[in-house]
């Protein structure tokens, strides 16, 4: 109502509270990810604790990580997890630009395989 009495009327657009699923034909719907952001919170500890790790144990110069982030080694031909999962880990297409700079600022050489992002180092 106004000071007069009279009722007024505005046009509200009122919007789901429900977060919507990203259509997968759509990639714009895909959430932004930043690969620096992922790594120095997520990615770094995680991974120099299971290099780290990895190196005492002695054999091992490399990882591998796959799309959902799982973290494995091979033993023989065998994959053996290692360390859980890598929440929010970035896809497939941001492996070979930026989070390649990023791991290699830390001594680690990334390699793409079909399946998974090969990290290695120097024992």
């Amino acid at each position: 109502m106004d000071a007069r009495g009279s009722l007024t009327l505005q046009m509200m657009t009122i919007e789901s509270l429900h977060k919507k699923e990203p259509s997968e034909g759509n990639p714009d719907s895909r959430p932004a990810v930043n690969p620096k952001s992922w790594y120095s919170l997520i990615g770094k500890p995680l991974l120099m604790e299971l290099v780290g790790d990895l190196q005492a144990r002695g054999g091992y110069e490399k990882l591998f990580i796959n799309e959902q982030g799982d973290v494995y080694i091979l033993n023989g031909t065998e994959p053996e997890v290692r360390g859980g999962k890598l929440e929010h880990f970035p896809p497939k297409d941001y492996w070979g630009g930026e989070l390649t700079e990023i791991f290699t600022e830390d001594e680690l050489t990334t390699e793409e395989t079909e399946q998974a992002l090969e990290l290695s180092w120097i024992s």
